[in-house]
Order: structure tokens, then C-alpha cells, then sequence
């Protein structure tokens, strides 16, 4: 090749932005710079350097700000912040830094004068001034902040370094990378605008980036002085490098007890973790998507990451078939609860529970209060059955009956032991001598009667569901595994009112055994998955309302997976909405969007699920996040992110090639 050849190749390449480079015939490992531009087999990149920085008016997150402004615009575009600071020492009490803070001092003072004796049309358009020695100057408001943002640089400076600061020559550079140029340039584009609106000056690397590789790659120790080719350094304090930064860098800075993996954040492509540690109260997380949209992984993700903090994890598995799959990354429990497999919780017990003086009337109360619940759900009363608080009454009573005549003592925990050996059958007979009762209206009589005739078709000897409730699940049986798999195998066929029995037994053993691990510091990670299968859904949220409000719930997270929010807009469901603390949302149908905005009151979020539908490729495995810890908000677009091999594992659905 000549060098006719070799010349015209480069000037080839500047004149088209790097348009003859075929990134195609690129070697793999190969990172190839350009005039503007730096190339490797799948990506371009292209370096920018921050050159001014107005010192008034900045309150922002640099980098925080960027990278939240050119992902709403350009979220398939990598933004990275890359600064590198070199400390020095400012001899500010040296006589040439003195003159040159009087100098300045003097030029803004003088400025400023001659300005302010303008009038307001003057000052507006600007005014040639007659200084006193003759000079002519055109006095001008852009001139007058420059002489300003000079004299208030010195005076910083002066007073930083004096009280103990420090500071360093600094250097900022901004990497847009992307799949091809055009990408590049329209973000280039807007990053001009953003930074311009924040008063902050950029200029694109050219001509230097084979030296800004060698100089700012992450394995080249930093050079002590830079080329002149990377344009004039800023000179930053200690307090700049702060406010300049991110206040927080999620993924990078965490605290306490840990923070919740949930993915990888989609704007600075770091760990995306949540501090949900530190709350006083219940966090509800509504894991909302369509089939297919990912959210399944998305709570495997939370659920291994609960794990890996040490806290414990329980999941009801209505279809069945899909959790069983975490068992090829951890080790689980797993309890089947079917026609082959007649499994049920005993909500009577209390002689599993560390009960003492202090606590004994409040887990006393919460049994009588779920077994309560079951007897509602299994009476399942109609509107035209009659007044449900009379249902209610009817079976409290009745439950109280039935620990009164076991000798249970509320105040006594040594009692306990007697509900060792209860059934929910104990209740017939009581409900029969209730019928005698004099203080009951005809209507409660009414009730009594048909509460006892519908709970005998599930708990009495010749019920039609007698044979469901063989194998008892206790607390010990659950209190020690670290993760709990409730499988129900309803993938195929409809629900039926036993599985609303049974799912809610399972939300009252996890009840329980919240309680034990509240004892020891220890969290419960529930993970119902798609309850909105199973008829009563409403009451199933119920109890979950009751389980995240109080006292009792500062140890208790819990995730709902839904693929629609119909079962939160009817009356049953405002309970559990008021309660959610935490919205992960994936691809979304449109009135579900729809709703997000204008029930949920949710903008953001409906905004970024319409930026979802219009790019579905883009963000695959996607979440939207605006999250309430208790300790801190925000709002974000993270990627679920699981290793190859587990995802394989993990596939919940038949993928045909």
C-alpha cells in the first residue's frame, strides 16, 4: 500500500465519521480507534469531554442526572461516566494567587458598577460605557456573570483550601456506546441539550482516542500528566467531586444487613439492589406482566437473592410445576397439595408457637381469627344468604366455644398444649348447641344452622370432603427450611373451593412461622404466585392486608404475581392496593397500562410500559421500578439478569425453535 493510499484510507474515514471502517471483518477481541470514534466487532462508542462547568446555579447529580435523561431518550445506548482526578497543591496564600484573586475581585467589583449605573434598557440590550481613563467598554449582562463565576472560583478556592480542602485536576469524559453510528449520533445530539440546560460545556474526543485508550483504560495505571490533545483540565475541590457524583450508586454502596438483588439496572448497567432491611413496616410488592413477560424469573431473581442474605423464602404455586424449578440453584421444601396428596394446616393450634406471658393473648387472638377466616371461606355465603357480620359472629363464637371447652386460657401459654390434638370437627357440635340460643335472632339461628351444614360437608365424618384433610402440615414441619415450595397442580384444570381452604392455610402457617422468625431477626419472603386463579381471591388478599399492617409486620415481604390488575379494581381488592409499597412491572396489555395511570395514579411507570410496547426488544426481561422502602424512593428500569445455565433450567414454558 502507498502511502497515497494509507492517507487517503484516514482521510476517507474522518470525512464519513468512520463509515468505511467494516466492523464485520473486525476480529473479536479487536477495539479499533477512529478519528471520532472507537469500534469493536459489535459496537461503536464515541468519547466526550466535559470542558466548563458553570459554578452558579448547579444543584444536580451529575451522573445520576445524565445517565436518567439519555435513558428516557435513548435507552438502547450505554451511557458511562469515566472520571479521573489528579490531586495537587494550591499554594492559595502565595503572593501570584493573591494578585490574581484581587485582580479578579477587582475586575467583577469594577464591572458591576458600571452596569448597575445603567438603566434597565441598557443593562438589556447592553451599553458602550466611557470608563474614567478614557477606554471604551460595552458593558453586557452574559459579561458580567462570566467576571462573576470568575471572582466566585478564587474566593472558593481561597476559603476551601484554607479551612483543609482539597482539591485536583480533574477530567470527565462521557462514553456513548451503541450498536452503530447512527445510534450515536442521535444521542449525541441530546446530550447537548442535556448538559447545555445545566450549564455545562462538552466537546467530542477527536484525533486522541488511540491515546485516551491508552491513557483511561480500566488496566493502564493513571498518567501524571495528560496529552495536550485531551483539551484543558477543570479543577475540581473535594465538595465538587461530591456534588458532582452520585450521591448513591445502587449496586455499588450498601448497608446494614444487605440489599435485594433484583437485576441489573438499566441506565448504568450495575447491580440493581433494594435496602428493604431497614423499614418498620410490611413491604407488598405487585409484580405485574403478561404471560410470557418474564416476571416468573424476575421473582426467581428476588427469591435466590432473598436466600443468599440468609432471610427465609416460602411460595404458593397455584399451577404448579413452575417453583420446583429453583431447585436446580437451591435446595427446597416442597409440599404437594392435590387429590393424591390430601394435605391441610390445623389454624387451631397453638402448642407450636413460642408462646409466653408477653405474647400468648396476641397469638391466641390471630388463631382464633384465622380459623375464623377458614369457616368463612368454607361456608362461602351468598348475598342472598343472609348478613355476613352474623356469619361472622356466629363462627368467633363458636371458635371461642371450642377453646373454652379445651381449657384454653388466653392469659395461660402452658394451656396451649391442649390444642395439640384439636380438629376443625370439634366445631359441629358446638354450632348444633348454638342453634339453642336464646340472645339469637331468628336469622343468626338461620345462619348457625347453615354454617353447620355446610362446614359438615367438609369436616364431618360423612362429608363429602372428608377425605381431604389427612395429612397434617405443622409449623415444625416448615419452621427450619429455608425455602418452601406449596405446590397446588392447577396448570390444567379450574379450582376449586378446597384449594381456597388450603391456600389459605398456607398464608396462616406462613403467619406463624413470621412470627417465630420475628424473634430472631429473621425476614419471610412470600411469593404468592397468581392467587387471582382461585375463586374468593378477595379474601385471600384479606388476610394479606391483615398479616402487613400492625405490629406484627415488620418482618414480612411480600410479592403478588399477576398478569392482570382486574382482580385490584373491585371493591375486595382497595384493601391490598393501599397496602403496596412497590410496583415491578413488566410488559403490560393496554388497559392495564391505562389503569396504572389513571387509578393508580402512576404516570412514570404507565409512561415507561408505552416506551415497553414500542420496543419490545429492547427491553426484554425488563422491569419498571418505583419503589417505597421506607427509607428511600425511586423510580428506575432494571433487567432481570440469570446465568445461562440456570435459565435454561428455570424455563417455565415450551420454547419452540
Amino acid at each position: 500500500m502507498k502511502l497515497l493510499d494509507i492517507y487517503s484510507y484516514l482521510l476517507a474515514n474522518w470525512l464519513n465519521s468512520g463509515a468505511f471502517v467494516n466492523a464485520g471483518k473486525m476480529e473479536s477481541t479487536a477495539i479499533k480507534p477512529e478519528y471520532n470514534l472507537i469500534f469493536t466487532k459489535g459496537s461503536v462508542k464515541q468519547v466526550t469531554q466535559v470542558i466548563g462547568i458553570k459554578p452558579i446555579n448547579i444543584d444536580i447529580c451529575f451522573i445520576d442526572y445524565i445517565r436518567d435523561r439519555m435513558f428516557e431518550m435513548h435507552p438502547d445506548v450505554e451511557v458511562n461516566i469515566n472520571v479521573v482526578e489528579y490531586p495537587v497543591h494550591l499554594e492559595v496564600n502565595s503572593e501570584k494567587f493573591k494578585r490574581a484573586l484581587n485582580r479578579a475581585d477587582e475586575s467583577y467589583s469594577t464591572y458591576r458598577e458600571a452596569f448597575e449605573s445603567q438603566g434597565a434598557m441598557a443593562r438589556l440590550t447592553g451599553k458602550v460605557y466611557r470608563l474614567p481613563n478614557g477606554a471604551r467598554l460595552k458593558l453586557s449582562k452574559e459579561k458580567l456573570e462570566a467576571l462573576e463565576q470568575v471572582q466566585t472560583s478564587y474566593t472558593y478556592l481561597y476559603t476551601h483550601v484554607t479551612g483543609g480542602g482539597t482539591v485536583s485536576l480533574t477530567k470527565i469524559f462521557i462514553e456513548l456506546c451503541a450498536k452503530d453510528r447512527r445510534a450515536i449520533k442521535r444521542a449525541e445530539n441530546d446530550l447537548y441539550g442535556v448538559l447545555g440546560s445545566a450549564n455545562v460545556g462538552i466537546q467530542p474526543v477527536k484525533a486522541a482516542n488511540k491515546a485516551y485508550l491508552l491513557e483511561m483504560g480500566p488496566a493502564v495505571p493513571a498518567a501524571k500528566t495528560l496529552t495536550k490533545k485531551f483539551l484543558p483540565q477543570l479543577l475540581f475541590s473535594d465538595e465538587n467531586t461530591a456534588a458532582f457524583s452520585s450521591y448513591k450508586s445502587r449496586g455499588l454502596v450498601g448497608g446494614g444487613k444487605g440489599a435485594l438483588l433484583l437485576g441489573m439496572d438499566f441506565r448504568s448497567r450495575l447491580p440493581f439492589s433494594l435496602d428493604i432491611f431497614k423499614a418498620a413496616s410490611a413491604q407488598v410488592f405487585m409484580l405485574l406482566g403478561k404471560t410470557g413477560s418474564g416476571k416468573t424469573y424476575a421473582a426467581f431473581q428476588a427469591a435466590m437473592s432473598a436466600l443468599a442474605l440468609g432471610e427465609y423464602v416460602s411460595a404458593i404455586d397455584i399451577k404448579g410445576r413452575e417453583w420446583i424449578q429453583l431447585t436446580a440453584a437451591c435446595e427446597a421444601k416442597v409440599i404437594t397439595f392435590d387429590e393424591r396428596n390430601p394435605s391441610f394446616v390445623n389454624t387451631l393450634r397453638l402448642d407450636d408457637l413460642e408462646a409466653n406471658a408477653g405474647n400468648a393473648n396476641e397469638l391466641f387472638q390471630s388463631a382464633v381469627k384465622g380459623t375464623v377466616m377458614l369457616f368463612m371461606l368454607a361456608v362461602n355465603l351468598q348475598p342472598n344468604e343472609g348478613n355476613p357480620n352474623d356469619a361472622e359472629m356466629v363462627m368467633r363464637e363458636a371458635v371461642m366455644k371450642m377453646y373454652s371447652l379445651r381449657g384454653i386460657d388466653p392469659g395461660n401459654p402452658s394451656s396451649f398444649k391442649e390444642t395439640r390434638d384439636m380438629h376443625y370437627a370439634e366445631v359441629l357440635p358446638v354450632l348444633e348447641s348454638l342453634q339453642n340460643t336464646t340472645s339469637y335472632t331468628e336469622e343468626q339461628r338461620k345462619m348457625v344452622s347453615l354454617a353447620r351444614a355446610r362446614l359438615n360437608a367438609y369436616f364431618g365424618d360423612s362429608g363429602m370432603f372428608s377425605d381431604a384433610f389427612q395429612n397434617e402440615i405443622s409449623l415444625g414441619d416448615v419452621l427450619e427450611a429455608k425455602f418452601v415450595i406449596y405446590e397446588f397442580n392447577k396448570n390444567q384444570g379450574a379450582s376449586d373451593s378446597l384449594d381456597v381452604l388450603r391456600c389459605f392455610m398456607v398464608q396462616h402457617l406462613d403467619s406463624k412461622k413470621k412470627s417465630i422468625l420475628k424473634t430472631r431477626g429473621k425476614f419471610l419472603f412470600c411469593f404468592y404466585e397468581e392467587l387471582q386463579r382461585v375463586s374468593n381471591f378477595a379474601n385471600l388478599l384479606s388476610y394479606v392486608c391483615s398479616d402487613v399492617t400492625g405490629s406484627r409486620s415488620n418482618n414480612a415481604v411480600i410479592f403478588l404475581l399477576l398478569n392482570s390488575l382486574k382482580v385490584l379494581q373491585s371493591k375486595e381488592g382497595q384493601d391490598i392496593r393501599s397496602n403496596i409499597t412497590s410496583y415491578l412491572c413488566g410488559f403490560c396489555e393496554d388497559n392495564d397500562i391505562r389503569t396504572i395511570r389513571e387509578d393508580f395514579g402512576k404516570d412514570w411507570l404507565a409512561g415507561q410500559l408505552e416506551l415497553f410496547s414500542q420496543r419490545q426488544q429492547v427491553y426484554r426481561n425488563c422491569f419498571c421500578c418505583v419503589a417505597d422502602t421506607g427509607t428511600e424512593v425511586l423510580e428506575t428500569v432494571y433487567k432481570v439478569q440469570i446465568p445461562d445455565h440456570l435459565s435454561k433450567a428455570f424455563r417455565t414454558r415450551t420454547i419452540k425453535e
